[in-house]
């Protein structure tokens, strides 16, 4: 045997053998991501709810559609708007009207597709814009955007939005964690649409299990820091 032919047979020794621990690893890595899928809670009939619940919680916004933070108490007379330079007059609200959050608050229980903590956190943030507006932060003008929010429709984060999106909107799991799904959403990448800078590659919001029944738990419009 000459050393070409030894040199040939040793090449094909080692590629066979770099190939089998290759293949070896790969399924190595398969059986660990099939592990990891039977150790979460998330099966495919969840994944169908839970994406059938977000589309249904965004047809009923769009059938119950109302202000969620935009809801003060009026004050009884005008009062000039303090950074207008031609001294405008408006109706200042002097807090928030907790009547109106109580008939939000009905109607999101009455629907069972929002979690308590998403609710009682929705009622915290209610309590600090009106501690804000009472003590004098936040200045908050009848007929102009409010100090807070971010401008935009804090339900998709959009200034506009395609008919019956709910059908056709791209919903992705980005992370899984015990009864806790975080997700994003998007109108999808062959619609144009008009969303804030800060959440161009989609909205996020997260469910849970709750009562054994998938609910949403947060929702970005819905955070603290907007507020």
């Amino acid at each position: 045997m000459n050393l070409l032919k030894i040199s040939i047979i040793l090449l094909l020794f080692i590629s066979c053998s770099s190939k089998k621990k290759e293949n070896e690893a790969q399924s190595e890595k398969l059986k660990n991501e099939q592990l990891s899928i039977k150790n979460t809670t998330i099966t495919k009939k969840d994944s169908i709810v839970i994406q059938n619940l977000i589309r249904k919680v965004y047809k009923w916004n769009k059938s119950n559609n109302r202000n969620y933070f935009n809801i003060g108490i009026e004050d009884n007379d005008y009062s000039v708007v303090s950074w207008s330079p031609e001294g405008e007059k408006a109706i200042k609200y002097i807090g928030i009207d907790w009547n109106e959050f109580d008939s939000i608050k009905n109607d999101l229980e009455k629907t069972d597709y929002f979690s308590k903590g998403f609710i009682d956190n929705y009622r915290e943030i209610l309590k600090n814009i009106d501690n804000k507006v009472k003590n004098g932060k936040y200045e908050w003008y009848k007929g102009y955007l409010p100090p807070f929010g971010t401008g935009a429709n804090e339900w998709c984060h959009c200034q506009d939005y395609p008919d019956e999106y709910w059908n056709t909107m791209i919903i992705n799991t980005i992370e899984l964690k015990n009864d806790s799904v975080n997700l994003t959403w998007d109108f999808g990448k062959d619609i144009k649409w008009n969303w804030i800078n800060d959440y161009k590659t989609g909205y996020p919001l997260t469910v849970i299990k709750e009562s054994e029944n998938w609910k949403i738990s947060y929702m970005d419009g819905f955070d603290k820091k907007h507020y």
